[in-house]
């Protein structure tokens, strides 16, 4: 008989990455997972065998809005919602990946006494899992210098998706119509924030393509047609497949700076230009996060309000010094196993827990 497991967390791509690398894994698990209604964690769960139940979820805004009042009632009803769902799937464990749907959930679990895991990605930890780690069992980080106030922390590292690391060049280079004899910028503006990015990107596109052949991942409902040359700009929505050959053909990468996104690309070793989201639109975890790889030499940072002036000129020094960049990276990246360690925690704590409740 499988073992159960329950997966939440949502709300940007980031906080599911973790998830899609953990699927080949838990193979063995009847997997199921608690996301919202309309956040990105529905469509990237669907390529999978994954059972799918949305429920409520408050929020916070870093602005002044009405909003506000109703959020405590969100996170009542996902509460209810989520304890309903567990009781009914009974599951040997609940893995939280962040995004505040996985408060009610991580709620929910501490009352029904299931071992409940959190992993967090960022630098600093964020509201939602610092509202989590009270009643986790194990807090996984990412960072060996990330602090939580309780709970047993565990330094993994970066858990990548495996996938990820099969790209084929040539295989890439046919799908976006490139020769390959050109260097290639890919610039992905994420699932949020990715406005100010693509606007600044067009505006530069014949600046950019005087010597690069450039692919925008620019967000559903963001492609602008006419906008460059077919040849050497070209634009797609999202990526559903062959994501891995894109990312092989890529010489610089212009990405805002989500830590899962960051070390997939320090992984596959490919220089960066990394473009945080400010503090109007996040809580600072990017900056943070960008801040730390430029400091150890593995990627260059562009701040938001210097897009408009720097952006090319950022690419082509990355390119330029693309070799001192990988040399950081490879400097950096000791712990590949990360995504095996964290599979066998998961093993570990839901086994040992059940044993233990078993046994009373």
């Amino acid at each position: 008989m499988k073992r159960t497991i329950v997966l939440t967390g949502g709300g940007s791509a980031g906080h599911v990455m973790v998830h899609e690398a953990l699927m080949p894994l838990l193979h063995a698990w009847d997997v199921h997972y608690i996301g919202t209604h309309t956040g990105i964690e529905r469509e990237m769960m669907r390529k999978y065998d994954v059972r799918y139940y949305a429920i409520a979820a408050g929020r916070l805004r870093r602005y002044v809005t009405w909003k506000h009042v109703r959020e405590p009632f969100y996170v009542c009803a996902g509460f209810v919602q989520a304890l309903r769902l567990l009781r009914r799937v009974k599951p040997h464990g609940v893995f939280a990946k962040g995004g505040f749907v996985s408060v009610p959930v991580a709620l929910a679990a501490a009352v029904l006494r299931i071992p409940l895991i959190v992993h967090e990605s960022d630098w600093s930890p964020g509201l939602a899992n610092r509202l989590c780690a009270p009643f986790a069992r194990v807090i996984c980080t990412t960072f060996a210098q990330t602090k939580f106030s309780s709970g047993r922390v565990v330094h993994i590292g970066a858990v990548v998706r495996a996938s990820l690391l099969r790209g084929i060049r040539a295989r890439g280079l046919a799908s976006l119509s490139f020769s390959g004899k050109r260097p290639i910028v890919l610039v992905v503006g994420g699932s949020l924030g990715s406005r100010s990015l693509n606007a600044a990107v067009r505006n530069v596109v014949p600046q950019l393509c005087a010597h690069f052949d450039v692919v925008h991942v620019c967000g559903k409902g963001n492609v602008v047609p006419h906008v460059g040359h077919d040849r050497t700009y070209v634009q797609r929505e999202f990526v559903q497949g062959g994501w891995e050959d894109i990312l092989a053909c890529a010489d610089v990468v212009v990405s805002r700076a989500g830590s899962n996104a960051i070390w997939e690309l320090v992984r596959l070793r490919k220089p960066m230009v990394l473009v945080p989201l400010g503090t109007s639109s996040s809580r600072g975890d990017q900056i943070e996060n960008a801040a730390q790889f430029a400091r150890d030499g593995a990627a260059f940072v562009l701040p938001e309000h210097e897009l408009a002036q720097q952006l090319v000129s950022m690419v082509h020094r990355a390119y330029d010094e693309r070799t001192a960049l990988v040399r950081a990276m490879e400097a950096m990246d000791g712990n590949t196993d990360a995504l095996d360690q964290l599979a066998q925690l998961i093993e570990s704590v839901c086994t040992q827990s059940n044993t233990q409740e078993a046994s009373k």
